[in-house]
């Protein structure tokens, strides 16, 4: 429902320079598993802690936010791909019935993190009573079966299967298991049970999940109406009134749950990339889906870098770009709504920045110094200075001052976005206001793009060598 963006870059590119933003990997890997343990997380949650910290400390995991949450963000993603297929067999008037239910999808999801993600699958199976209220049901001792066939996923720990919030078996080595069900004595109506697999996915930049192994099978017993007789060794009456009928839904489920939270680029095959966002800004929790054409996306993707001497010139090289306009309109419109200086618009757009993930450039595209055009920031991620581009971009097409901070020693880049003395003689947050003033005298604030949480103006204390600035309109 709402999009931001925040952007800075500066300089002239130096191969020889890596940049490397965000606090310490470890120290973020350590308060994340003591979240974890002072909230008393069970079982999926401990071993999401357990696996950052070791992974983060291998350096495996980029320093991503300042601000860790001990509640977890997650993405629920409802599908129904194309190729999805229920199948079972009819009840019958037996005492056994035998039913079969087959699910088979694939579904790609791209998380840009290396991490360590809980995932689950939930499978919805409604039984629907035909009879009276004085009708009861049962499945007795009932058998569910199911195996993930996962590709490319590393499961660090299978948690087990769960129907509903219940856990009915115990954690295996494999993705296969077999649960034992009781359920009786139920009022004419609609159930659902809900068969949930649960386990702790190991880094990687794409997982495809591959459900087409999932069967259940059950063995299923039903129990005639209440007021109806029936003999003595389980037998029961051929007349189908007696009977439920079962109804599967055809309804998947999957939940990504992640410290750091994964995100959804999907090519939704109409030459469009669209990238859901979520961030908090001012109290609230704001949504916004960005689409990119795909041709301009691939246009910078390819475009010949050598030729470009400096970082500015990967903002002002957007200038034709609708869809930044796009951007900034909704920035601009929900602003108004709110009664917010031009000031606090910039600031919702360095909050949406900051929620895009971190990447390094060695991580995504095997070059060490390779710079990001919006499109490419806002689909791949990026590093301090792609981020850094993407909300320079944005602030420029607000017609207000901006330009980029280059700190050499430091390795990182920031954006400086134009304030002028009233504004520094007036500040009133809680925080020093960082500015810098270029040889013209005019001044610049510092705007963090890499990690969440970092106020306009707040420079983190690690930044401590003077930039150079690069004016970008």
């Amino acid at each position: 429902m709402n999009k931001s963006v925040f952007i800075l870059v500066l300089v002239y590119i130096l191969a020889s320079i890596p940049f490397s933003c965000g606090p310490d990997a470890k120290v973020i890997a350590e308060q994340a598993a003591k979240d974890w343990t002072e909230d008393s997380k069970p079982g999926i949650a401990k071993s999401i802690a357990d696996s950052i910290t070791e992974i983060t400390t291998g350096n495996d995991i980029p320093s991503i936010s300042k601000m860790w949450s001990s509640d977890l963000r997650e993405i629920i993603a409802t599908t129904e791909p194309e190729n999805i297929s229920w199948s079972y067999s009819e009840p019958q008037t037996a005492s056994n019935n035998s039913l079969t239910v087959t699910a088979s999808s694939i579904l790609n999801i791209d998380l840009p993190f290396y991490g360590a993600y809980t995932i689950s699958v939930d499978f919805d199976l409604t039984i629907d009573t035909r009879n009276e209220e004085t009708t009861v049901w049962e499945i007795a001792t009932d058998s569910l079966s199911a195996t993930s066939n996962s590709r490319r996923v590393a499961v660090v720990e299978f948690d087990g299967w769960y129907v509903g919030d219940n856990e009915v078996t115990t954690a295996y080595d494999s993705d296969t298991a077999t649960a034992q069900i009781s359920m009786s004595n139920g009022e004419a109506g609609e159930y659902t049970m809900r068969l949930r697999k649960a386990g702790v996915g190991e880094r990687v930049e794409e997982i495809v999940f591959d459900y087409d192994g999932i069967s259940t099978v059950q063995e299923l017993f039903f129990v005639p109406h209440k007021d109806r007789d029936w003999s003595e060794g389980g037998k029961y009456p051929d007349s189908e009134e007696y009977y439920t009928e079962l109804v599967y839904e055809e309804k998947k489920i999957l939940k990504l749950e992640n410290v750091c939270p994964p995100r959804l680029t999907v090519n939704t095959g109409d030459n469009t990339y669209r990238k859901n966002q979520s961030w908090f800004f001012a109290g609230e929790q704001w949504e916004y889906t960005v689409e990119i054409p795909k041709e301009r996306y691939d246009y910078y993707e390819y475009w010949g870098r050598k030729e470009i001497l400096t970082y500015k010139q990967y903002v002002i090289n957007t200038d034709h770009d609708v869809w930044i306009e796009d951007i900034v309109d909704m920035f601009v419109e929900e602003s108004r709504e709110k009664e917010w200086t031009d000031y606090n618009t910039i600031w919702f757009m360095q909050s949406f920045v900051q929620s895009f993930p971190y990447k390094s450039d060695d991580m995504t595209t095997r070059y060490d110094d390779y710079p990001r055009y919006p499109a490419e920031t806002i689909v791949d991620g990026g590093d301090c200075e792609d981020s850094a581009i993407l909300l320079a971009a944005l602030v420029r097409k607000l017609n207000h001052g901006v330009a980029l901070l280059l700190f050499r020693e430091d390795a990182h880049m920031a954006v400086g976005v134009e304030v002028d003395e009233d504004f520094a003689d007036n500040w009133s947050l809680p925080y020093e206001l960082t500015y810098y003033t270029d040889d013209d005298g005019q001044m610049y604030a510092y705007c963090e793009t890499t990690a969440e949480g970092w106020g306009f103006g707040e420079k983190p204390p690690d930044i401590e060598s003077s930039p150079d600035i690069s004016v970008v309109n």
